[in-house]
């Protein structure tokens, strides 16, 4: 104080930071055009990260941008499910009025309950659990979407190093899925407290390796910038006593400059405290006790208090109270918030000197005053996402047992409503820890342990933590009597599999299943047993027992509709329509599907109709209706994004029209469903699907550069995934990239790899063809590359490791269409896996490539058709043919790769017709060799040979050249079997006859 008056705190004038605001501007200005960004704003405590997002946000209210914010609390270890969203929603609500914003939300407006309860109850969602965190997460981007069309949204989040894991999941999210929304999102955080195992850390090094995340570290003041700091405040510039005296303590922190000026009663120049606490606790002491005891009771609330939680807890009168808490604010310990009905500390520093000043009592009572005080009226949080988070932490606190108990089953039962299974689970754990504590736990708690246990597992498995949800629902299990309890016991099992088989562990998950619907009554009928028996159904078609599934799908549907149980008749009618194609009935599989997809359309929840469409459209491509499965996934896609789920099941669906649009040539087409899907922000599973197909299109056109990327991406997105159906893809691009560079080495590790992913389900011979037949293409190229050399060792290993290829496929496939033929995708495989073979031994049967081409022919696969007259025509050749019985087959593989846009299979074709002399179509003109190359030496290979003609090793070769010392043995390779010379010497007297060596 200075002669009564209070002196101000804080600078009037922004200090500094030029350049980071500079930055936040530019981030604006993108957004404005479209381009999102997130900024992540580190610094010490007190360094000034508040003020300089305080500064952005002013800054972009005045350029017109729509600012809403929302903090973080430290209340447990982040416990409030999204509170920094909810806050900003409620912001946002005061402005649009609650009418406006459910008019906002549109269609989703019942995900916008969830989170405000003030909007209505939240109607319950007969969907997939597994999906609806996921639904909340598309509607919040698509409401942030429609926030920025007219002006550009900045959402600031403050303290992210207290956030919850459904907040930090929600902006992973966000840094995945934006693409063209006019969005900035700027977060601050401590990095002072990110302790090595805090769970920020990997939070932030995932999120800093995303285009749009860029992360801003603010350094303390430099001693010019603490001393415009210092004029600010005291209205005239300090003695350079003073300046050094702060800079040296402060270290240039401009929270602490703050505080020690504050403390110092006569100003800058007098005595002042040692540490930071030292002079927040002096601030404190200076005012009168009354308010004093209001400050312990804001420190002890963790979070904002309102003036009513206070007047509760207070034993000061009302006049006292407004007295003290007009004092607080105006000594600037306090700050009302911006809903002008709640208090907090001016820094979160200063709350945690007060609550670390608090005895062990003193905190136990307070704690029990705010929770009773909360319990008697729970509108008296400040906190947007209710009082039962808070209840659970006050009485644990307060080291209340029973109370506590009560409490965090409250507040778990909260968590899953707002769809934050993280936050859910750790309220259902710490419930389980107090269980054995207090006396007559289920009459506390008002639940069972069993159902405790059942609950903990679902929330933990929702969140992705299968490991700890099979240890939960594993306990659960073992504390069931299965004759006293067999319907719970079932039940429990079945989601016990349902882990085991989402963990990898598939074999395991099966004897779950199987125990399930033995202890299932089967009378009388129930729609339990019908969901326990249509879910192992489900797994046994996933793990490749089509006949088994079948078996159990047919019972499910007569036990649904016995009892009206509609929703698992059409999960049940959807795998049995896969059952039924997979072993050859093709037609009454399709049929069957088309059946389940129009009820659950009736039904209408988006997840199983997704599913519909994904399993009808891959039965239908299986049956070599290639255009309509295209149609159906493409239809499919619009109804996803009708409701609202175009990065999730849309983005599947593009991706998977996308991939047989390349089997039909259409790669223009592929290059823009795969983009569509992949700027529709999909994360997870969908995203890893559109990123290898991607790479598989890009690799069609020749972008190899662009492909690795995208191959990189889906096997970091896959990596937990198991079966055929996403292993085998994913690797087989693996190995076109490996091929293209003769790295056999990487082929074998590739598919050694998949194998092991494989292992322990069933391989479906539709999927795991791509990666068998791909790695085959491999080791013949491999062959004759040895054969050319003289290398009988290297082609002794490739032929070796293409019979077990070439067993291994036929294996698969021959348990294809076991009750009818296989599908026609298959049958051309299994043709194209015995003229490979011929190409492997060195004698490369026309025939059999003439036979791979016409069963290609029918269904559309017009570039299998293009490979395989190409190889047809090598082979004629290469058996001593006439170049006019090759010249057909030729003609038509270059006329399909150059109208598909298939480059490397275009310059394969033009260079065999280089080599052998075969003129191609007219219209492309004839395509002989180069008057100075009659070998057909591709640019880079006639760079290697001018090195080899130099007298260069591999490795100085790829040194020259960047690229690795065994990419340039390859090269090497293919050189000297297109010089048809078996020494490096011979092929430098070449390059002397074509002039590449300098003489």
């Amino acid at each position: 104080m200075d002669n009564g008056r209070v002196r101000r705190v804080s600078s009037p004038t922004f200090v500094g930071r030029a350049e980071q605001l500079a930055g936040f501007d530019e981030a604006l200005a993108r957004a404005a055009g479209g381009e999102p960004s997130l900024l992540f704003v580190a610094g010490e405590s007190g360094v000034g990260k508040s003020r300089l997002v305080a500064e952005f946000a002013t800054r972009a209210r005045a350029a017109g941008a729509r600012v809403l914010s929302g903090e973080c609390f430290e209340l447990g270890e982040g416990e409030l499910p999204y509170a920094p969203i909810v806050s900003a929603l409620r912001e946002l609500s005061s402005e649009t009025g609650p009418d406006g914003l459910v008019e906002l939300a549109g269609p989703s407006s019942g995900e916008l309950r969830r989170l405000l309860p003030e909007g209505g109850d939240a109607q319950p969602s007969p969907g997939d659990e597994e999906f609806a965190q996921a639904r909340l997460f598309e509607f919040l981007l698509t409401l942030f979407g429609r926030l920025g069309q007219d002006l550009p949204l900045v959402l600031v989040i403050e303290d992210l190093h207290w956030a919850d894991r459904s907040t930090r999941d929600f902006l992973s999210f966000l840094c995945r899925a934006t693409r063209g929304e006019r969005l900035v999102v700027v977060a601050t955080y401590r990095s002072d407290e990110l302790h090595r195992r805090h769970p920020l850390r990997p939070f932030l090094a995932e999120m800093e390796r995303v285009d749009q995340v860029e992360r801003i570290d603010l350094k303390p003041f430099s001693r010019l910038e603490l001393t415009a700091q210092l004029t600010g405040i005291l209205d005239t510039p300090p003695d350079a006593t003073a300046i050094d005296d702060l800079f040296e303590r402060t270290e240039g922190n401009a929270f602490f400059v703050e505080e020690l000026l504050a403390a110092a009663e006569g100003g800058a120049g007098s005595a002042l405290p040692d540490t930071l606490r030292d002079a927040l606790m002096v601030r404190v002491e200076a005012l009168a006790p009354a308010t004093q005891d209001l400050l312990k009771a804001v420190a002890a609330s963790g979070c904002a208090v309102t003036h009513g939680l206070l007047a509760e807890v207070s034993t000061s009168s009302e006049s006292q109270l407004m007295e003290g808490l007009r004092e607080a604010v105006t000594n600037h310990v306090l700050v009302q918030k911006a809903d002008r009905e709640s208090y907090g500390f001016r820094h979160a520093l200063m709350r945690e000197a007060v609550y670390e000043d608090l005895l062990p009592g003193e905190r136990g009572g307070l704690h029990v005053r705010l929770a009773e005080a909360l319990e008697g009226a729970p509108s008296l949080s400040a906190e947007t996402v209710g009082a039962e988070a808070e209840l659970a932490w006050h009485w644990t606190q307060a080291h209340e047992l029973p109370h506590a108990l009560r409490a965090s089953v409250g507040a778990a039962a909260t968590a899953e409503r707002m769809r934050a299974p993280a936050e859910a689970a750790r309220h259902l754990e710490r419930a389980l820890d107090l269980w054995e504590r207090v006396g007559a736990p289920e009459k506390t708690a008002g639940t069972t342990l069993v159902e405790l246990l059942r609950r903990a597992a679902e929330t933990r498995y929702l969140a992705g933590e299968t490991d700890r949800a099979v240890a939960l629902a594993r306990r659960a299990a073992d504390l069931l009597d299965p004759e006293a309890e067999p319907v719970a016991a079932a039940l429990v099992h079945e989601r016990l599999g349902r882990y085991l088989w989402s963990s990898g562990r598939d074999r395991e998950a099966e004897d779950e299943y199987e125990l399930a619907v033995e202890l299932m009554p089967a009378e009388p009928p129930s729609a339990e047993r019908a969901h326990v028996v249509a879910s192992r159904a489900q797994v046994l078609m996933l793990n490749g027992h089509p006949g088994d599934s079948a078996e159990l799908a047919r019972e499910a549907i007569e036990i649904a509709r016995a009892v009206g149980a509609r929703d698992v008749e059409a999960h049940a009618l959807n795998t049995l329509g896969v059952d039924i194609a997979t072993l050859g009935g093709r037609d009454e599989g399709v049929e069957l599907l088309r059946r389940s997809l129009a009820l659950e359309q009736e039904l209408g929840e988006m997840d199983h109709i997704h599913r519909a469409y994904v399993n009808l459209s891959d039965v239908l491509d299986q049956a070599g209706r290639v255009e309509e499965a295209i149609g159906l996934a493409l239809e499919g896609a619009r109804k996803a994004r009708e409701a609202g789920m175009a990065r999730s099941h849309g983005s599947f669906l593009l991706a998977e029209a996308a991939h047989r649009c390349t089997r039909l040539g259409r790669l223009a087409e592929a290059d823009e469903l795969t983009r569509e899907a992949l700027n529709h922000g999909a994360t997870g599973v969908p995203a890893g699907l559109a990123h290898e197909v991607r790479a598989r299109v890009l690799i069609m056109l020749g972008r190899f550069g662009e492909a690795e990327g995208n191959v990189a991406e889906a096997r970091k997105l896959m990596r937990r995934a198991s079966g055929a159906m996403w292993v085998a893809p994913i690797y087989a691009r693996v190995v076109d990239l490996a091929e293209r560079d003769g790295d056999i080495d990487t082929v074998r590790r590739a598919v050694s790899d998949a194998r092991g992913l494989m292992a322990g389900s069933e391989e479906y011979a539709f999927y795991a063809g791509q990666l068998y037949l791909a790695a085959l293409r491999a080791e013949a190229d491999a062959a004759e590359r040895a054969r050319a050399s003289h290398d009988s060792e290297a082609e002794e290993d490739a032929v070796g490791a293409a019979r077990e290829l070439t067993q291994r496929a036929r294996e698969v496939a021959s348990r294809a269409g076991t009750q009818g033929t296989p599908a026609p995708q298959i049958v051309a495989d299994v043709a194209v896996l015995a003229a490979e073979e011929s190409r492997l031994e060195g004698r490369s049967d026309p025939d059999l490539w003439r036979h791979a081409a016409a069963l290609s022919r029918p269904i559309g696969n017009v570039l299998a058709v293009a490979y395989a007259r190409m190889r047809e025509a090598e082979a004629v050749l290469g058996a001593g043919g006439a170049r006019s019985d090759a010249a057909p087959a030729l003609r038509e593989a270059h006329e399909i790769a150059l109208d598909c846009g298939a480059e490397p299979l275009r310059e394969a074709c033009a260079e065999l017709a280089r080599r052998t002399r075969v003129e191609l179509a007219a219209d492309d003109g004839p395509v002989s060799a180069a008057p100075d190359d009659p070998f057909g030496l591709t640019p880079r290979e006639r760079e290697v040979l001018e090195l080899v003609a130099a007298g260069r090793s591999n490795r100085q070769i790829g040194e020259e050249l960047f690229m690795s010392s065994k990419t340039a043995s390859v090269h090497v390779s293919r050189i000297l079997a297109k010089l048809d010379v078996s020494s490096r010497g011979e092929a430098g007297a070449v390059a002397h006859r074509l002039g590449l060596d300098g003489a």
